[in-house]
């Protein structure tokens, strides 16, 4: 075995290095006559030495404050034998002891947005799908308004809504960040936009369809059958985005995540709904093409169904 290779990772500030030695023993502490210097508080001037072994390497403990660790236990022999590849903990600072010859993975395809030029592509376009879902969010809002519409009114209210889109995407760029030292922060606010435009106009579908069919239930059940999906798929790609979770880990995180949203979502709903409402659920007014598309009844069916009320009430008394 020729040489040695150490992948030295401080678990406490992310930064991790890639020393290579041609000849044993290799000194390992924190002063500086030590080969490998690890700046880590927690490491004693002269830690531990590593010689050759018969079948990997062995590494010594100079009867440090703080030990050696293997596989999260503290190692009590004064030498332990590692193979190549085995990873020892002292202090704060993660050590990786592999030879020269150890087996590397293969390498990973990559992504279609790892080019410069496509990830320059996904931010325009991150940028850009501020816009529709700008587009999207007055438009619900015209079409809830019945006062008198002003622009800078329906904007005050889609500020909040894109404020926490924004919110959303450098929260999981934060979590990508603390995981795997990449933000994907315009992955994440492309995806936000997209659901938020998804999100409002099913919801406003969904309450075309509830006026046409007079039924608040209608309006509870589509909400949820739809908002659901929508925000399984948005944990599932984060999650995709910002950790490096198996996709069966993601599944039923996502999973999880989105029944716990739902549920407290229909329980601060059901909670607040008063008794008596003194406003009926619907307002009997549409903006267009809501009037096109919702059932209508003639002014004679009216009076004539109006007629009959009155004409059993007479009966009954």
């Amino acid at each position: 075995m020729a040489g040695l290779i150490i992948e030295v990772v401080d678990r406490s500030r992310g930064v991790s290095r890639i020393e290579r030695f041609a000849a044993f023993p290799v000194r390992v502490g924190r002063g500086y006559e030590n080969d490998l210097i690890v700046p880590d508080p927690l490491v004693s001037p002269e830690h531990l030495f590593i010689t050759e072994g018969p079948s990997g390497f062995v590494v010594e403990d100079l009867d440090t404050e703080n030990g050696v660790y293997v596989r999260g236990r503290r190692v009590k022999e004064r030498c332990v034998p590692l193979a190549s590849g085995a990873e020892l903990v002292i202090g704060a600072t993660s050590l990786r002891l592999c030879a020269p010859s150890h087996p590397v993975p293969p390498a990973q395809k990559a992504g279609y947005w790892s080019t410069p030029g496509r990830r320059a592509v996904l931010r325009l376009l991150a940028w850009a799908s501020l816009l529709p879902t700008a587009g999207v969010l007055l438009l619900d809002q015209y079409l809830r308004t019945f006062a008198k519409v002003r622009l800078l009114g329906l904007i005050d209210e889609i500020v909040p809504i894109m404020i926490g889109a924004f919110a959303w995407a450098a929260f999981w760029a934060l979590i990508g960040y603390s995981v795997r030292r990449r933000t994907r922060f315009h992955a994440h606010l492309l995806l936000a936009n997209a659901v938020v435009a998804c999100v409002t106009l099913v919801d406003n579908l969904v309450e075309q369809v509830a006026y046409a069919a007079n039924s608040t239930w209608v309006q509870a059940l589509g909400k949820y059958l739809f908002m659901g999906p929508l925000l399984f798929v948005l944990l599932f790609l984060n999650l995709a985005f910002a950790t490096g979770m198996t996709r069966k880990r993601r599944l039923v995180a996502a999973c999880c995540m989105s029944a716990a949203a739902l549920l407290v979502l229909a329980v601060a709903e059901f909670a607040d709904e008063p008794d008596f409402k003194p406003k009926p659920a619907f307002s009997g007014l549409l903006k267009p093409p809501g009037p096109r598309l919702a059932r209508t009844r003639s002014i004679e069916a009216f009076v004539q169904e109006c007629g009959e009320v009155f004409d059993d009430c007479r009966a009954e008394e």
